[in-house]
């Protein structure tokens, strides 16, 4: 069984136990696009990876005070407890202390997540193409759009293309990782990236772990990137994100 069916079937599992769900949000919705724009790092709060187990435990608001002083554009924050070793009240902890776009990081396949997602204060939500049907890929976008949430639209290969194009997302990420067999190939990623960085604001997803990196994907066309591990492991992600965002906002400047 590929990674997307096994985590498709808990999934519907855990849409099933959500139940009815009312919109009740108690924080202001803040733009995630725009802030990427002048900040291009989305620092990621991920404890844990399928692919690599238990990462570290961290404080969510001590790592995201060190995301926000290294000047992140935005936080991701992993809300899934059986890969991720994350939780949905990460989103209200972190949100009620700092003024910083939310993104939700989730397997997201009914409209009972993005309101939860919405509630806990999440302005944007991720939404991965090869876990969804072009129906409901449509349907939840469209569902999220019309809540005022914004939308990381995820693809891994050329072959997805066609079916985000009827979307037309602002925001388009492309992951270095195929989550079918959780195998990380950066060129691949740069690939898919220089064919859409004229149509799409491309963020570049996982596997980022260097300057050298940024300079890459950079280069490749990528305008936002999403990061995690790395961020995770150092003893000072506030010094990371500054030296990344440098590196990206040099080449820009530049012209690249």
């Amino acid at each position: 069984m590929d990674f997307l069916k096994k985590v498709r079937e808990i999934k519907e599992r855990e849409v099933e136990a959500i139940g009815r769900i009312t919109r009740n949000r108690p924080f202001p919705l803040l733009s995630f696009k725009s802030s990427l724009i002048e900040a291009p790092i989305i620092a990621e709060i991920k404890q844990a990876s399928p692919s690599k187990g238990l990462i570290i435990r961290v404080d969510p608001v001590t790592q995201a005070r060190k995301y926000v002083e290294g000047g992140a554009g935005a936080i991701s924050i992993l809300v899934d407890s059986n890969f991720f070793g994350g939780s949905w009240e990460y989103i209200s902890i972190v949100k009620e202390k700092f003024n910083i776009p939310i993104l939700c990081k989730e397997f997201i396949i009914s409209e009972r997540q993005i309101v939860k997602a919405y509630n806990y204060g999440a302005d944007a939500i991720l939404l991965i193409s090869k876990l969804l049907s072009s129906l409901e890929l449509v349907d939840l976008y469209n569902f999220a759009i019309d809540l005022g949430l914004e939308v990381l639209v995820e693809i891994h290969s050329e072959d997805e293309l066609e079916r985000i194009s009827s979307l037309n997302p602002f925001i388009v990420g492309v992951n270095s990782r195929d989550l079918k067999i959780l195998h990380v190939d950066k060129k691949h990623a740069k690939r898919v990236i220089s064919l859409i960085r004229d149509k799409y604001f491309v963020v570049a997803e996982s596997g980022i772990e260097s300057e050298e990196d940024i300079k890459e994907f950079t280069l490749a066309g990528a305008r936002a990137f999403l990061i995690g591990e790395v961020l995770m492991k150092s003893g000072n992600p506030t010094l990371i994100i500054e030296r990344f965002t440098s590196v990206y906002k040099d080449l820009r400047n530049k012209g690249s």
